[in-house]
């Protein structure tokens, strides 16, 4: 279980989620790094030590965006995975836009997950930073980042172990996915979903975009940097029809071979 899934509460403390203030639509793309300092995107590949805080989960098709913050070097990723290994795996075009099957995995939650890692690497921590997490649970296309749901990620470290904590992580990453009923729960300072909360639908097509956003302070800091993926929920070939429709065919072609015999007797 992943660090974020098990809020159930509310919780008061000294983090600040914030909101956007102007019209924003979340659009992915990998660009030159160096070339746009606001690129929602730097790169596109693997986060070898990245483990969402499972085993088995894809970490080789990640949004990444990295910044260096005088001696701190802050890696972000995003990606959609798959809720079990058995399920479809998602695709992608390696820009940063993923293809995902509609339906269920379990009653209510959706065959994919949105998985995430942040990291810091030099001498600072997550006290030194606010990390935060823009979900998506309107299917429609371009939704603003202002109807978008808010993780304080520095707020779920708070939640497991105090303000003390924040100095001792460099890490957070984890698996979630749409239909947790969390994502549409209030916890302040760790959750604020969107207002009003729309009702995840796994069985329903469209467009769901998410954001990662490190600023340099842990209230009201500066933006240092951001990754954006888009995930488009599609139908999925139906198996039980296409093994059909392969059965039709060498049917008939077992047919016109018998036929042909016939003819030629």
């Amino acid at each position: 279980m992943g660090f974020l899934r098990a809020v159930t509460a509310s919780l008061s403390v000294l983090l600040i989620l914030t909101s956007s203030a102007h019209a924003i639509v979340v659009t992915p793309g990998v660009v030159i790094p160096g070339s746009a300092p606001d690129s929602e995107v730097d790169t596109f590949g693997a986060i070898p030590v990245a483990t969402f805080g499972g085993s088995g989960i894809p970490n080789d098709t990640l949004a990444i965006s990295t910044v260096v913050d005088g001696a701190n070097t802050i890696t972000m990723g995003i990606t959609a995975t798959p809720r079990f290994t058995s399920l479809p795996a998602p695709t992608n075009d390696g820009l940063g836009t993923f293809e995902v099957p509609i339906g269920e995995s379990d009653p209510g939650l959706s065959k994919w997950n949105f998985s995430f890692y942040t990291d810091i690497e030099g001498p600072g921590s997550f006290a030194n930073y606010r990390f935060e997490l823009s979900y998506d649970l309107n299917s429609a296309v371009g939704t603003d980042l202002s109807d978008h749901g808010v993780l304080n990620l520095n707020g779920g470290v708070v939640f497991l172990g105090g303000l003390p904590l924040l100095t001792a992580t460099t890490t957070v990453q984890d698996s979630q996915n749409l239909g947790f009923s969390f994502l549409s729960s209030s916890a302040p300072g760790i959750v604020a979903p969107p207002t009003p909360t729309p009702a995840f639908d796994p069985f329903e097509t469209g467009e769901y975009t998410f954001q990662i956003r490190v600023y340099d302070d842990l209230a009201a800091g500066a933006l240092l940097d951001q990754v954006s993926m888009r995930v488009n929920a599609v139908p999925e070939a139906s198996a039980p029809l296409c093994f059909a429709l392969v059965s039709c065919v060498l049917g008939g072609i077992q047919w016109m071979k018998r036929k042909r015999q016939v003819e030629i007797a």
